[in-house]
């Protein structure tokens, strides 16, 4: 029972970050773990869930600096 914009105030004051971006960090985490387990990138994306592969690659290398098969062939 809480409106949208006090979720982000919220969010902003206690994480210094706003909802989108703080699930975006978690999602890119998780694919990092699934990708060091041997995971397909594909299967990191999907299992990291995010719904569209080409978004996961750019957010992934804009992040991060290189693409997720780039990062998982330097483990």
């Amino acid at each position: 029972y809480i409106s949208h914009s006090q979720l982000c105030r919220l969010f902003k004051e206690y994480l210094h970050t706003s909802p989108k971006l703080y699930l975006e960090t978690k999602r890119l985490a998780n694919a990092k773990i699934l990708l060091k387990n041997g995971k397909k990138v594909i299967d990191a994306c999907i299992e990291s869930g995010f719904p569209d592969y080409s978004n996961f690659i750019r957010l992934f290398k804009n992040r991060f600096g290189i693409t997720p098969n780039q990062y998982k062939k330097s483990l």
